[in-house]
């Protein structure tokens, strides 16, 4: 099955999808920038998925550059990442409910 048509089987999670890529730090947001249009990603779902997704992590950047003058507070912390990561998988509940509820 090729991207497009994985694409268009799941078209009606792929917002949820795109926030949990922008919300977890695990996936490069260059190759989601660049991999989107190719795989046929719809603008609306792409650009409301960046804008949200990004928030959390800008959020932590700028508390952090708010911290400068401490110098151990510097970066992001174990504990940033893991809300990160977190968030990100709470982006696909909605998903994985509406597919329970196909299902069933």
């Amino acid at each position: 099955m090729g991207f497009h048509n994985k694409v268009y089987s799941n078209r009606d999670h792929l917002f949820w999808y795109m926030l949990s890529l922008r919300l977890t730090p695990l996936v490069p947001n260059w190759l989601v920038n660049i991999s989107s249009p190719i795989v046929g990603i719809p603008l609306t779902h792409f650009f409301f998925g960046t804008l949200l997704g990004l928030m959390p992590a800008n959020i932590i950047h700028v508390r952090t550059g708010l911290t400068l003058s401490d110098i151990q507070k510097i970066g992001l912390n174990l504990s940033n990442i893991f809300l990160l990561v977190i968030l990100g998988f709470v982006a696909l509940i909605p998903t994985l409910i509406k597919k329970k509820i196909k299902q069933a």
